[in-house]
């Protein structure tokens, strides 16, 4: 096994894969959790004040959620940080009245 605990932090020198029979809970008294790549960080999510709040950290670098429509991989919205967080859907936005 190739797993080094030093301190407050574990590594590991391939992939790292947890296999947990529960739920996992991730708790940051410090109210965020930090998303890095190679030790720059690419965004985090906050928790300041019980709101949540998902960030693109990297300067103009957008946040893309993307899905799996029958087998094809689909970029269904982008939020462009570049401009302001102008949103891009990419078919139709469907809004219905309550």
């Amino acid at each position: 096994d190739d797993i080094t605990i030093d301190g407050s932090t574990i590594s590991d020198s391939g992939d790292f894969t947890l296999d947990i029979g529960g739920d996992i809970s991730l708790d940051a008294a410090g109210d965020q959790i930090r998303f890095k790549d190679n030790g720059t960080e690419v965004g985090h999510v906050n928790m300041d004040s019980s709101n949540l709040t998902i960030r693109s950290t990297v300067s103009d670098k957008d946040i893309i959620f993307t899905g799996n429509d029958g087998g094809v991989s689909v970029t269904a919205l982008t939020l462009d940080m570049s401009a302001a967080g102008a949103a891009t859907f990419n078919d139709k936005i469907i809004a219905t009245e309550l």
